[in-house]
This record gives structure tokens, C-alpha cells and sequence, in this order.
């Protein structure tokens, strides 16, 4: 009796374990909190205040390095701990908790521009170091088996973001079949529409064509939808 009672303990603790690790997000640091404090972020320590005046000519003194949630962090349930090795052949390799991504990847390959090894591109990473600081690390810092995990991670953590998004679909004005029709391709005299779930876009036909070759400095046409936007590139944007 108390050797199950001492397995469903042990199963309860490891499932509430996994489902917190589930629900980890890793791209809260990056975002902009609002008007709210953040609970788990220091605030300035004030060492000597001023009087207040703002005329007068005083000494004040803050106390800003280091802050617990900047500077130096803890340890939340669902951060990886793992032994990180790093491209560089001169520097050892260390373990360290992934706090989070910083930039976007991309699954496709890593070539394009003339660069890169073939694989894709990883975003970069946000580790607790042993002794508590936060450091960001760019692409391509750690070896190949950190850059897959790395990889693995962040596309499930894309599948978990895109799952939360707004459904709505966008559709094009009831005015560009009349104002901008979709008679041409691109390099034909005419209009062409460009439509997505979430957008859609009327440039004409012959100047996206040349936008796309570069070649083209006049400005494009209007976009349909709710917003008027410019650019020198082919228009893609809208509702």
C-alpha cells in the first residue's frame, strides 16, 4: 500500500512538472509589459533621493546593477538545463539554463546570401549562466547537437504561438475588383491582386514586376484595405 501510494505521489510530481515545462514561454522576455509591474523584476534601488526640485543642482544616487529579473535570474520551472558547446574551438563547454529565444529562425536553409552551413537558421538564445547572469547568445555560437535542439524547440514553440493567434480571416475591399481588377500578370500592362488569409494587396502588374527585379525607383500603387501604405518594394500589405 505505501509503495503505491509512494509511486502516485511520484507520478503526480512529475506530470505537474511536465505540464508547467509545457507551458513555458520562452519569448516573455521580449515582450513589452504594459503599463503593469512585473512582479519578478527589481525595481531601482534608491541609495540618496533628491528634494525634488527640479531647478536645483543636487546629488542623487541610484543603485541600478545588478537587478534580480535584469540582470541576474532565477531558475523558473520549465527552463533547460543543459552543457552548451560552444562553435569556437577555444572556449570550453558550459552548463546553463535556456531562458528563452531572442530573434527568429527560420526552418529553411541557412545558404541563402552566400552564407551560412546548409541548416536553418536558429534564433538566438537567452542562457542563465552558473553564477545567475543573463547573457544572449547569436545564431550560430553553439555547434551542430545545441543548434538542433535549439531548432526543436523553437518550432514547437512557433506551433504553440501560432496556435493562440487570431483566426480572422481578412478578405480584399468590395471596390478593388472595380478600382484595381485583376487582369494582368506581372510585366503585363494592368493590375494584378495579391491575396493572402490575412491580407491583400493591388499593385500594378508591370511595376511590381520591375520592383521585384530592383530595377524600378517610381512609386508603387495603393494598397487595398483599411490602410494606405508605401514602399518601394511590391505591395503585399493590407486589411
Amino acid at each position: 500500500m505505501k509503495t503505491q501510494l509512494l509511486l502516485s505521489a511520484t507520478f503526480v510530481v512529475w506530470f505537474a512538472t511536465t505540464a508547467l515545462a509545457a507551458d513555458y514561454d520562452f519569448y516573455a522576455g521580449v515582450r513589452y509589459p504594459g503599463a503593469k509591474l512585473r512582479n519578478d523584476v527589481q525595481r531601482y534601488k534608491v541609495d540618496q533621493a533628491g528634494s525634488g526640485d527640479r531647478t536645483a543642482y543636487e546629488h542623487r544616487q541610484v543603485h541600478w546593477w545588478p537587478r534580480k529579473g535584469v540582470d541576474v535570474v532565477e531558475v523558473k520551472q520549465g527552463m533547460p538545463l543543459r552543457t552548451w558547446t560552444p562553435r569556437r574551438g577555444d572556449r570550453e563547454p558550459f552548463e546553463a539554463h535556456l531562458v528563452g529565444f531572442r530573434g527568429i529562425g527560420n526552418t529553411m536553409s541557412s545558404k541563402f546570401g552566400g552564407g551560412g552551413d546548409g541548416g536553418p537558421w536558429e534564433p538566438g538564445v537567452v542562457l542563465r549562466l552558473p553564477d545567475e547572469r543573463k547573457r544572449c547568445f547569436v545564431k550560430g555560437s553553439f555547434g551542430d547537437d545545441d543548434k538542433k535542439f535549439i531548432m526543436d524547440l523553437y518550432v514547437k514553440e512557433m506551433n504553440r504561438i501560432r496556435a493562440g493567434i487570431d483566426k480572422t480571416t481578412r478578405g480584399k475591399r468590395p471596390s478593388a475588383d472595380t478600382r484595381w481588377p485583376n487582369n494582368a500578370k506581372p510585366g503585363e500592362p494592368g493590375t494584378m491582386q495579391v491575396e493572402s488569409e490575412h491580407s491583400s494587396g493591388c499593385p500594378e502588374a508591370r511595376r511590381a514586376a520591375k520592383a521585384i527585379r530592383g530595377s524600378t525607383k517610381r512609386s508603387p500603387r495603393r494598397l487595398s484595405g483599411t490602410a494606405k501604405v508605401r514602399s518601394n518594394a511590391p505591395s503585399t500589405g493590407g486589411t
